[in-house]
């Protein structure tokens, strides 16, 4: 994060000034030398030939020593960027490392950066001194040239002393520009580094490709449907594997499974902030690919384990679900969340600057303005990851009553770990290492043999003595029944039968 903190404004900046500055200024004084070389000429071209044969010489200098200064820039720009990192790591850390009493051993390790960092940018000053000595030593060499080669034609009564004299001054004062070029240079060296560094984020290959013929979405019913989906973040190494089930409008369905089995990877392939390697995803019998993206995700609202709070108000957090969001619109969506008699409460109301990142707000009040975010957009679909992770018991309970409440009549994919809040939901999908090992509700799943079962066990509930094997059951549990593969018969049971029953039939 410090690193692209530092390409987006140091290393920008860097490109301001080349496209700006350093533009007009080598335009300035290539005219300066055109004019001059010109009246030179004009005196005497045969020295204005000796004046322009250092020409080359100093261009081959200045790129030399240009590659050199890049590749120095390029490691003196990168080691920036660590130590951007190590202090933003540390201060949102330092909590930590004072627990930890890390205090000096962070003074010790930012001291080792910085010393890497000083001697690769005193390297970076050295070359940029040889640059600008080079230059000089050219110039040097050139008007040396001039000096011997116009005495002879002073002597030989080509030239007169007079004209030597003036002839030497236009020389000043077409070398004072080759000077600053070579100046310039040493920007330009750094500006092209800046700008490789911004463009390689700016051309970073996007996860998600939109369809040309993308178009925007209608108003969903909130029928979702995962077939033979496979996702992994690198090649070879499957985070979901053959993910298949369907959600019926209006159900909540649990995903459930240890830490690393795929469960928010699973939910964020729904607004597509990945497309799966493999399958299909379709939301009322369309491919989500279809859609535009805005248009898709503007009908999913979402619900983080760790709700991210912008600086602001209170009020510009809750419409930051719908931009254009009314007074009346902030307050209902508040009062769905449960968060509105807090928020009167307040000197400030609804104008109460909530802090970096929420800071000044409890755990249980952050989540509620996040809830509040996302019931103002009205979304036919409704994720929640872990919402209630990071809160206790009392809250927890009051952020569970609330959002039971918000997503009455949306279809709701909710991720969690506490079983105990989840064994309502109309169907149970659970994962393990990126794979469905079982699916039903609870009742199914807690009379079966399995990860839930036990973890179920574990976390203190009461278990029934296991059931004896069917094939209907087992097709359930384990996730194999055939209306999740078969389109037509999901629609069939669909058009008789309620959301519970959908969800534990086979």
């Amino acid at each position: 994060m410090g690193d692209l903190l530092l390409r987006a404004t140091g290393d920008a900046n860097m490109m301001r000034d080349m496209l700006v500055d350093t533009v007009v200024m080598i335009s300035k004084e290539m005219l300066v030398i055109v004019v001059m070389v010109g009246i030179m000429a004009y005196m005497d071209w045969r020295l204005t030939m000796v004046s322009l044969a250092i020409l080359p010489l100093l261009a081959v200098a200045m790129f030399q020593m240009s590659a050199r200064l890049r590749a120095a820039v390029r490691k003196h720009r990168s080691k920036e960027g660590r130590m951007a990192m190590l202090i933003g790591s540390m201060l949102q850390g330092i909590a930590v490392i004072q627990v930890f009493g890390r205090e000096e051993y962070e003074d010790e390790r930012f001291g080792a950066y910085n010393r890497q960092d000083l001697k690769q940018g005193l390297k970076t000053v050295r070359l940029e001194a040889n640059l600008e000595r080079m230059a000089e030593l050219v110039i040097a060499v050139g008007t040396a040239g001039v000096l011997w080669f116009g005495v002879r034609r002073v002597l030989a009564g080509v030239l007169t002393p007079g004209d030597l004299i003036v002839f030497t001054h236009y020389l000043r004062g077409m070398y004072k520009p080759l000077r600053r070029i070579s100046w310039v240079t040493v920007r330009l060296s750094k500006a092209t580094i800046a700008a490789e560094r911004v463009f390689a984020v700016l051309h970073a290959d996007d996860r998600i490709k939109v369809r040309k013929d993308a178009r925007p979405a209608p108003r969903f019913r909130g029928r979702i449907h995962f077939k033979h989906v496979s996702f992994s973040y690198r090649p070879g190494l499957r985070v979901l594997e053959d993910i298949t089930f369907t959600v019926k409008p209006g159900q909540t369905v649990a995903i459930v499974g240890a830490n690393g089995a795929g469960k928010s990877t699973l939910c964020g392939l729904l607004p597509r902030l990945y497309d799966p390697d493999e399958g299909s995803i379709t939301i009322d019998g369309e491919k989500i690919s279809h859609f535009t993206l805005e248009s898709l995700r503007e009908q999913i609202a979402v619900v983080m384990q760790h709700p991210m709070l912008f600086p602001g108000t209170i009020r510009e957090n809750i419409a930051y679900g719908k931009l254009d969001a009314t007074e009346e619109e902030i307050v209902t969506a508040a009062k769905r969340a449960g968060i509105h008699d807090f928020v009167s409460s307040l000197p400030a109301g609804y104008d109460t600057p909530v802090g970096e990142r929420g800071e000044t707000l409890s755990g249980g009040q952050r989540q509620k303005i996040a809830i509040a975010r996302a019931v103002i957009k009205d979304p036919a679909i409704l994720i929640l990851d872990e919402p209630t992770a990071e809160l206790d018991a009392t809250s927890a309970a009051l952020v569970n009553r609330t959002l039971r409440e918000v997503a009455a009549g949306k279809t709701t994919l909710r991720v969690g770990h506490r079983l105990s809040e989840l064994k309502d939901a109309d169907l149970i999908v659970v994962l393990e290492a990126g794979r469905i090992t079982q699916m039903g509700t609870h009742e199914q799943l807690v009379r079966m043999p399995g990860w839930y079962r036990k973890v179920y066990e574990l976390q203190g509930g009461a278990v029934p003595p296991l059931a004896e094997a069917s094939g209907d059951e087992d097709e359930a549990a384990l996730g194999l029944a055939g209306a999740a593969e078969n389109e037509g018969c999901e629609l069939a049971a669909a058009s008789g039968s309620s959301p519970r029953g959908e969800g534990g039939g086979s």
